[in-house]
């Protein structure tokens, strides 16, 4: 992912905190923490008041939790036909996966996380903004048990869906541990609208 400057910037005039190659690692590293916490908040295996500040954690990092979207595909129960697309604000999204109470069990999962899309300096925003994809995987599980046997995990539906996530890159003040200032300040990646591209359904 090179680092793309508009006319008014040079090389020469990046914060110090993009010239490594670590901030892709960091921004892919964002990305797996969301959709870590996602899988963690929607599994009810976990604890309530555990998931409940996953909740919390997940919110602080996006750019704005009111603001930003997240998308998903909705389809027929008994089709792959794909009937529309649900936008959800970050917080009712995390909170309805807090809250289901259908039964059985939420397992979801991310994959091929990446960089689409150059980092860019936004001149109206004053922002250095990016795209990364990932791919996830949703089911509901059943785990039937049988005496003498372990567990036998039943899905009772799948999909996996192709989704993108905004991601903004602010340069911000920060200090060392004796209180100066760091030179090139620090790196604040923070997540925006995350929107579904394709979905492909397994079991329904």
């Amino acid at each position: 992912m090179p680092l793309v400057v508009t006319d008014s910037l040079s090389v020469g005039d990046l914060p110090l905190c993009l010239n490594f190659q670590d901030i892709r690692i960091e921004i892919r590293e964002a990305v797996r923490e969301l959709t870590d916490n996602i899988r963690d908040i929607a599994d009810k295996q976990n604890k309530f008041d555990f998931r409940q500040e996953l909740v919390n954690d997940t919110q602080n990092l996006f750019d704005d939790n009111e603001e930003h979207t997240i998308e998903i595909f909705t389809t027929y129960r008994d089709t792959s036909k794909v009937t529309g697309i649900e936008i959800f604000p970050v917080k009712d999204y995390l909170e309805a996966l807090l809250n289901d109470r259908r039964s059985g069990r939420i397992e979801i999962s991310a994959t091929e996380i990446s960089i689409i899309s150059d980092l860019k300096f936004d001149e109206d925003t004053q922002r250095w903004r990016a795209v990364a994809r990932f791919i996830q995987t949703y089911e509901r599980v059943h785990y039937d048990i049988i005496e003498g046997a372990e567990a036998r995990r039943r899905v009772t539906y799948s999909d996996v869906t192709s989704k993108t996530v905004e991601v903004f890159v602010d340069v911000l003040d920060c200090y060392t541990k004796n209180g100066k200032l760091k030179e090139g300040g620090c790196c604040a990646i923070l997540l925006g609208d995350i929107k579904a591209d394709s979905v492909r359904k397994g079991i329904s």
